[in-house]
């Protein structure tokens, strides 16, 4: 008694959960397993499922699988007499199925939930989900998956697998066909049975060992799809994923009992399997659980009873259980219902309370339960069957049979006080196991190179092996196996000991094992020795040389048990020429550095003689020849003074300089001597001012040397300046014809430039005359200079110095922004490739334009654009860049186009755009075309591909089309249109395709297409903020010979006036018009001309419409007209308010003269005068046609008229018409 308040006291005392939100992403995955399973066959099989879900998919972090463990109870009676009651339809108790849902509901936290039953797993697997969608949760969001089921359905329409080779699915199929209750579902596979599934009462049942081993894909397959038709609703009954029920008093008191009852129930049921006699008395109590179930008693009472009485087994010591009879009993299944904690007598036993002694009670099964014998059991369903055969489980989870009876332990129990029906209790375990044996490492003082280190050995099975090192634990196996894998071990020895702790709590004595951890490679160091203080290097930031050569390498290590080193040098992301110490017990080496302007990485490690490589120990060191550059040279002064003279040095490396050391010099006679000190920053310029700081008055210099004297003076008749590095020649200038190669002694007085600071100074072409495009400083007397002191020079913004590229360039982003000349057109010649990198702007002066028959490689970021621009501020017009026929290789990508598309009128028409395409075929993609004088883009008999641009050239004149193309088959999609005169428009023979594009505020159409069989989808407008929403369709729109197909879009095609504004079909071509289409009618003449063929692709009526532009009344517009050639066929469309302007006496919405026509599904309604007319029509065949509303003008308006035609009519409609057909009677 004590015992059972103890529980009850838990069961009422346990606090709540805390549960966390339920989220929308992921998915649980529940395994809900059979009868006669342990916890630990539930939690394998559900394993197994999730080995094979990832052998298939990889990690699947998005997916929780868990168990929802159906329990055994009364050794696995109560379970067979519940299974009866759930396949008959009803259940003996709530209990198992609120124990699962109250198990998994905290460790659900997605809205998407599956469930995954196997045998009688399902029936509960129905019944969560039948509780679940009754308490809140939305059906999308949970599905059912069943394996191996007894049932006849699946709960929420969910799939099944059920093989041929099941046996015990079969035996319950002809037990359900004997008494006429529902069948279990039909198998749909064909399992075949394995060899080590053959052990089991029922083989082809198992879950691991048939299903999972026969049809691990098909499971996989299945559950994936049931997953993927999940959707993340919100349970609005919770605040978590669903509500568990709550744990009332009896479901407390359920609880309790079967605390106390089962292990009792485990004890007989291993008596049982001692004797023929307790096998039909266990047999017996099965019986009578299944029939109390059966008859509706309701309860666990009733199958705890049923078992008792039969198998003879006494009642807990002071437990005073008593059960009504059935007569007093409800049928519901309630939990609690019929238990009694009174002392009482079941009416029909004859035993009364203290007979047998102890106080233990021998309760009968009611007389109404007739009990069977074993010789009956052929009558019993096939579950009930199973308990009958030793061997326990029938194999429905993942142990083996042979195994199961190591699941049924008998719990001791007092049976009285010297009397009755009392059993002696079986002595307590209390011999510790032995200590675990260690088979790996496989003995004491092993060196390990790894720090994660693997040790297994056995010990007592279910016995739990713990360690003193992480403290981590694991169950030894059915053959003693276990493994523990230790991570981070500290370098050196260490010991770790290992325990078992049996079932009972019984801890053996320890075992240990000492390993060494050598797992570190020892430490290297490096020398450079040019690269050290007081070496060649010219930067403190890092190793720089001037030159190359041979260095001195040095490396060392302080590890006693070194046995190599491995010495390597990368450069540009090769390994070095000629450098091979990859093993080497050498300490250094002189390296012949093979090239100048490369950087060169060294690295050394240390090898210990275990085979430990330690860290690298690494040095870059870089050449760059002309590290610092003479840039600039005012060598006659200012227009201020012929005496300011200055030199400007350029540092063009990612190093700074240190010039203490260095010295500036005239080659010839050493005068100026100019002895350099201080730093150079990289990329930077450092600027020599004679004689005072006043040279350039508004910057300050960073050295001023000599005097008004001669002997500092630049000769005018020109001079070679030499830059030296101790001697070393760093850089020098040239003479071009025995002077000077740029500058003046004369009017502004413009210095000498260097045109790139990459090229030689002693190259006579990369030195010029300041061109004054571009200026900085002012001279002593405040006017500005025409030089460039302390900035980049004027020379260097030009591509190039003359308007023809000499050889392949890459405008740089270091450098920023480069020019066109005002009036030229600079030209990159074919086999020359001008290559733009992201950032750089190119401004172009007025007037000037970018030639293209080489390459250019226009591509920037989205995070750097380059960008085309003015030239001057405020911006004058430029004309344009233009890729010709000749070029090659092109590209234009995340580039903006600004204040271009100049033209005059003697310039050809394809130049007048910002970018023109001539005869060549690109992609232009991500760029901006804004502010133009003419078009943004222009293609000529071009293929390109022109994707995700914005176009917005302004509103200014009809010249100013975002998108102009002319012949050619372009691809033209998701771009945007806004703010141009017209946004796209596509000029005779252009096939273009036109995908998805929006347009928004153009001032007239959005979309206009001249004598082209161009195809439009999924462009769209911006309300009414386009002059003319529409795409206008004028002249032909489809060629002889081929076929247009004009699907939906958010724009309507426009139909325009005739004669010369109105789209035609050509004979010998065929338009295909999608579903979805709107056609609208600009004016009371604009007409829709089929010379040609027209297919219909509408699904009904309302699928296509043909209608004005107003869309109010009738005579809006003229209509749909077939020539003698014409023929239009399919349906699905409405065509109204055609007819054209009362002047018209032949107008109707649709005429067919002289052709044919084949529709169905159409509506002809509230046309001017006549709706449709067919005259001179061999055969014309409408049907499901309605003709409405055709009033207009009042008493002389006729919905369908013909004449010197044959028509086939079927199923017309007229309604509200004036006059529904001419002549009457037609139909």
């Amino acid at each position: 008694m004590k015992y059972f308040l103890f529980i009850l006291m838990l069961v009422f005392l346990l606090p709540a959960h805390v549960f966390a939100a339920c989220r929308d992403t992921g998915a649980t995955l529940i395994f809900v397993n059979g009868i006669l399973n342990s916890r630990k066959d539930a939690d394998e099989s559900k394993a197994q499922l999730q080995v094979a879900f990832q052998n298939k998919f990889g990690s699947i972090v998005n997916i929780k699988f868990i168990t929802g463990y159906n329990p055994s109870h009364l050794a696995g009676a109560g379970d067979l007499a519940q299974s009866a009651a759930q396949v008959l339809g009803g259940s003996i108790s709530d209990y198992d199925l609120k124990t699962i849902l109250m198990q998994i509901q905290p460790e659900v936290a997605t809205r998407k939930i599956l469930l995954v039953g196997h045998s009688q797993g399902t029936l509960y697997a129905n019944s969560i989900y039948k509780y679940l969608v009754g308490n809140g949760v939305p059906a999308e969001s949970i599905a059912v998956y069943n394996v191996a089921t007894p049932a006849d359905k699946v709960a929420g329409r969910g799939a099944y697998l059920t093989s041929s080779n099941d046996s015990l699915i079969r035996k319950l199929a002809d037990i359900a066909k004997k008494l006429r209750t529902p069948s279990p579902l039909s198998p749909n596979i064909d399992i075949p049975i394995f060899p080590g599934d053959t052990e089991g009462v029922y083989s082809g049942h198992n879950f691991i060992r048939a299903y999972l081993a026969g049809a691990s894909d098909k499971i996989v397959s299945d559950v994936s799809r049931e997953l993927d038709g999940l959707a993340a609703k919100t349970n609005t009954d919770a605040e978590t994923c669903f509500n568990a029920p709550p744990s009332t008093m009896g479901y407390k008191i359920e609880k309790a009992v079967f605390a106390v009852a089962d292990p009792i129930a485990g004890g007989a049921v291993l008596a049982a399997r001692t004797s023929v006699n307790a096998e039909k008395a266990l047999a017996a109590a099965i019986a009578n659980g299944v029939l109390a179930a059966a008859k509706g008693i309701g309860n666990t009472a009733a199958a705890l009873l049923a078992f008792r009485q039969s198998a003879q087994l006494p009642a807990p010591s002071g437990a005073n259980l008593a059960v009504k009879p059935p007569s007093e009993l409800p049928s519901s299944p309630t939990l609690g219902v019929g238990i009694s904690l009174t002392p009482s007598v079941f009416p029909e036993s004859g035993v009364e309370e203290g007979e047998g002694g102890g106080g233990n009670q021998l309760v009968e099964a009611p007389a109404a339960l007739p009990t069977p014998s074993v010789g009956q059991t052929d009558d019993l369903p096939a579950f009930l069957q199973l308990s009958l055969v030793g061997g326990g489980s029938p194999g429905f989870g993942g142990s083996s049979p042979s195994s199961s009876t190591s699941d049924v332990t008998p719990t001791p129990y007092e049976g009285g006080d010297g009397g009755g029906n009392g059993e002696e209790a079986e002595p307590p375990d209390v011999t510790p196991p032995d200590a675990p044996a260690i088979i790996s490492p496989s003995e004491d003082g092993l060196v390990f190179i790894s720090s994660n280190i693997d040790f297994s050995g056995t010990a007592e099975f279910d016995s739990v092996i713990s360690n003193n090192f992480n403290n981590a634990t694991t169950t030894a196996g059915e053959d003693g196996a276990w493994q523990f894998t230790f991570s981070n071990l500290l370098q050196g020895a260490t010991t770790i000991e290992f325990s078992a702790q049996d079932q009972a709590g019984n801890q053996s004595a320890s075992s240990a094992r000492t390993i060494f951890v050598d797992s570190l490679g020892p430490g290297a160091t490096l020398v450079i020795e040019e690269c050290e203080e007081g070496g060649s290097s010219l930067s403190p930031d890092g190793c720089l040389l001037s030159e190359t050569g041979a260095i001195m390498l040095s490396w060392s290590t302080d590890a006693e048990d070194f046995d190599y080193f491995i010495v390597e040098c990368e450069s540009g992301g090769e390994e070095c020429e000629d450098f091979d110490f990859s093993e080497t017990t050498d300490t250094g080496a002189s390296y012949e550095l093979p090239s100048a302007n490369t950087s060169y990485a060294f690295t050394v490690r240390a090898v210990d003689q275990n085979g430990n490589i330690g860290d690298a120990d690494s040095k870059t060191l870089e050449v760059i020849s002309m590290p610092v550059v003479i840039n600039e040279v005012a060598w006659a002064g200012t227009a201020a003074d012929s005496h300011d003279e200055f030199i400007e040095l350029y540092n063009r490396t990612s190093y700074t300089i240190n010039l203490d050391g260095w010295a500036l010099y005239a080659q010839d006679s050493e005068e100026p001597y100019i002895n350099l000190s201080g730093t150079i920053q990289p990329a930077s310029y450092f600027l020599l001012e004679r004689k005072d700081n006043e040279t350039v008055s508004d910057v300050a210099a960073d050295l001023i040397y000599g005097n008004d004297g001669s002997d500092w003076a630049l000769n005018n008749t020109g001079e070679v300046l030499v830059l030296s590095q101790d001697s070393t020649t760093i850089d020098q200038t040239t003479l071009c014809s025995g002077t000077w190669c740029g500058g003046s002694a004369g009017g502004l007085y413009p210095s000498m430039e260097r045109i790139d600071p990459e090229v030689a100074g002693t190259d006579t072409a990369n030195w010029g005359t300041s061109n004054g495009i571009v200026k900085n400083g002012m001279d002593a007397a405040g006017v500005a200079l025409t030089a460039t002191p302390r900035a980049r020079n004027s020379l260097h913004y030009l591509i190039a110095q003359s308007t023809t590229l000499p050889a392949d360039r890459t405008l740089k982003q270091s450098f920023g922004t480069y020019i066109i000349k005002e009036n030229d057109t600079f030209i990159v010649p074919v086999g020359k490739t001008l290559t733009i990198e992201p950032g750089v702007t190119v401004k172009v002066g007025g007037s000037a334009s970018l030639e293209v028959n080489g390459t250019l490689i226009a591509d920037g970021t989205a995070a750097n654009h380059i960008i085309f621009t003015s030239l001057s501020d405020p911006p004058t017009y430029w004309k344009n860049i233009r890729i010709t026929a000749d070029s090659s290789n092109s590209s234009v990508s995340y580039a903006q186009f600004k204040y271009g598309g100049r033209y005059f009128s003697n310039t050809p028409l394809e130049q007048r755009a910002e970018l023109s395409v001539i005869n060549n075929s690109i992609n232009i993609s991500h760029s901006t075309f804004e502010n133009s004088y003419g078009d943004g883009l222009r293609l000529t008999l071009s293929n390109s591909t022109v994707s995700n641009n914005t176009f917005s050239v302004g509103t200014t004149s009809s010249s100013n089309v975002g998108f102009e193309a002319s012949d050619g088959s372009p691809t033209i999609s998701q771009n945007t249109f806004l703010q141009n005169y017209q946004g796209l428009r596509l000029n005779t023979d252009t096939s273009a395709s036109v995908q998805s594009n929006t347009f928004t505020d153009n001032f007239d159409y959005a979309v206009y297409a001249v004598n082209g069989a161009s195809e439009f989808s999924g462009n769209s407008g911006s309300g009414n903020g386009n002059g003319k929403n529409g795409i206008a369709l004028v002249g032909t729109i489809s060629a002889a010979g081929g076929t247009t197909t004009l699907s939906a879009n958010p724009l309507s095609y426009l139909i325009g006036r005739y004669p010369s504004g109105n789209p035609k079909v050509a004979a010998g071509s065929v338009l295909v018009v999608g579903a979805g289409t709107v056609w609208k009618g600009e004016a009371n003449d604009a007409r829709f001309e089929i010379d040609g063929t027209m297919k219909l692709e509408g699904a009904n009526k309302d699928s296509i419409l043909f209608t004005s532009l107003a869309d109010s009344a009738p005579g809006e517009w003229y209509g749909i007209t077939l020539s003698s050639t014409g023929y239009v066929y399919g349906g699905g469309f409405t065509l109204r308010h055609g007819g054209g302007a009362p002047s018209c006496s032949g107008c109707a919405g649709f005429s067919v003269i002289g052709g044919r026509v084949n529709l169905s599904d159409g509506r002809i309604q509230n046309n001017y005068k006549v709706g449709m007319q067919i005259y001179n029509s061999a055969t014309s065949t409408l049907s499901n046609f309605e003709f409405l509303d055709h009033q207009t003008p009042a008493g002389n308006s006729t919905a369908l008229v013909s004449s010197n035609s044959t028509l086939i009519l079927d199923n017309l409609i007229f309604s509200n018409n004036f006059a529904n057909t001419s002549p009457e009677g037609l139909y």
